[in-house]
């Protein structure tokens, strides 16, 4: 909850660190629902604040693998609403990638548009799932901001109902 509302205090790096110390030890081991809710928090303390953190290597590479494969689960994605954008983007003269894997985040981006100019701008659609009320929930604001922070390109964000507009 604090990572997603970007609520950053100090005493949340010791509790953080204690986590890490027992999985270290052997003495706790995450899950792989554990390990998917880790890697955007991980993010948090290394890339948003740049905690000096000693995040062991196989742990980051552990939660970023169970968060990817979480993500491109066929009965999970794309979902209906991403292939119909993503196809209605595919009939335009674009120079488009479909489903890509962010490097800096391992957040999926269901299409990457790179202009004439070489500028890209990652595509986000974001289902009805993501918001409450049409207000986005924690999970997708700290998605939102660490592909803007963290992804090194410009974001269009697209939401159910702008979709469902058109």
């Amino acid at each position: 909850a604090l990572a997603a509302m970007d609520y950053y205090v100090e005493s949340s790096i010791p509790i953080f660190q204690r986590i890490l110390e027992l999985h270290q030890l052997n003495e706790y081991q995450f899950s792989n629902s554990s390990l998917i809710l880790l890697h955007p928090v991980i993010l948090w303390f290394s890339a948003e604040h740049e905690e000096n953190i000693e995040i062991p290597t196989t742990l980051a590479n552990e939660c970023r693998t169970a968060y990817t494969k979480n993500q491109v689960n066929p009965s999970k994605y794309p979902s209906e609403l991403q292939n119909d954008v993503i196809s209605t983007l595919g009939t335009l003269d674009l120079d488009l990638r479909k489903k890509i894997i962010c490097e800096q985040t391992g957040y999926i981006i269901d299409a990457i548009i790179t202009s004439e100019s070489g500028a890209e701008i990652a595509v986000v659609v974001d289902g009805w799932n993501r918001f409450v009320d049409q207000v986005p929930t924690g999970w997708t604001l700290l998605k939102r901001r660490q592909l803007s922070n963290l992804g090194g390109r410009a974001l269009l964000w697209l939401p159910y109902w702008e979709w469902d507009e058109l």
